[in-house]
């Protein structure tokens, strides 16, 4: 198992651990990391015991290192400034430089305590669907999404003050609670959609050459994470990511089966083969191949509602004179072309 792909970083899957709160195939994945190599071990061994040590702590101030480091300095230059011993400025400079050691280890430790605290108390939950299958999850502010298969999606249990932000791997449909002072950002590897309450389509698996958003109501940005380019997205519109030219491209949404996988609505108007096979493999999750160049290009004119796949194959096969053969690897049409 590649926990990179499964998981987005080891640190949940520790923290969730130690909390009891882990599931038994992010348990497997887990101690299949620290079987590999023995720092792996060291380290979760070390993470253990800053966890033993700040679960029971209660949040600290926080801490202001201007004015700590600034009565560090008004300490020293009002000390009382006698004649040096030429033979004592070596020590003396040892114990300045502990005594600036100790401070900055002190500032940090606080800092990490608060760090730590804060992330303990407001866990990352991550879920996983696998290929056929589909999750609808209800976050805390409301909003409802629904993840398609292969997709990942982590959020904190307490979605944040000022900003609601999600990291999704995979495609999904957001249909977003809407709060004004709440903006709601959806992360990927490369781009974030920041919306205030809008219904919309993210397809970003990493496989894909592109990012796709279709909005199906009211409005959203669409922007690299560097903040370097950015389109605004209306009900009816598109936007893709190009990943390996990092630009962004809008225009009007021209298919009606992007909510398919979802809604199992299919409409095919005098579309190519080739296009209806793309559509049926992602919303059936199935891998369907076409034996021909020449059957690719035949073309059909159909509509399906909610109907199991053989039912759609069937009508295909039979409009277009196709054969429908099952390998190990899926399915394959055949057939002399039209």
């Amino acid at each position: 198992m590649n926990t990179n792909n499964t998981y987005r970083d080891i640190e949940g899957l520790i923290t969730r651990h130690l909390s009891g709160e882990i599931l038994m195939a992010e348990q497997e994945a887990l101690d299949l990391w620290l079987l590999e190599k023995q720092e792996n071990r060291k380290a979760f061994e070390e993470y253990e015991k800053i966890w033993r040590k700040t679960k029971d702590a209660k949040p600290v101030e926080k801490v202001d290192v201007n004015a700590a480091w600034q009565r560090f300095e008004n300490a020293i230059t009002n000390r009382e400034v006698k004649e040096i011993p030429t033979g004592k400025v070596i020590g003396l400079f040892s114990r300045k430089v502990s005594r600036i050691a100790a401070v900055i280890v002190l500032l940090i430790a606080t800092g990490l305590s608060f760090y730590l605290y804060n992330r303990l108390s407001n866990p990352e939950i991550h879920l996983a669907t696998t290929a056929t299958e589909i999750k609808v999850i209800e976050l805390p502010d409301g909003t409802k999404v629904t993840l398609n298969g292969n997709s990942t999606f982590d959020y904190r249990k307490k979605l944040g003050k000022q900003k609601r932000k999600v990291h999704l791997e995979g495609e999904a449909y957001f249909e977003v609670a809407r709060d004004e002072t709440r903006p709601f950002i959806i992360e990927t590897n490369e781009t974030s959609v920041t919306v205030l309450g809008t219904k919309f389509n993210v397809n970003s698996h990493y496989k894909n050459k592109s990012v796709e958003v279709v909005v199906n109501s009211g409005k959203v940005a669409f922007e690299t994470r560097k903040g370097n380019h950015q389109v605004v997205l209306e009900k009816g519109e598109r936007g893709e990511y190009f990943k390996k030219g990092k630009t962004i491209a809008k225009s009007a949404n021209n298919d009606p089966n992007f909510l398919a996988w979802k809604t199992k609505e299919l409409i095919f108007e005098n579309r190519t083969l080739a296009d209806i096979v793309s559509t049926l493999n992602n919303v059936y999750h199935i891998n369907i191949q076409i034996e021909n160049k020449e059957l690719e290009l035949c073309r059909m004119t159909a509509s399906f509602n909610n109907q199991p796949l053989d039912e759609v194959l069937e009508v295909i096969g039979l409009a277009l004179d196709i054969e429908i053969k099952e390998t190990n690897q899926g399915l394959v049409l055949s057939g002399e072309g039209c």
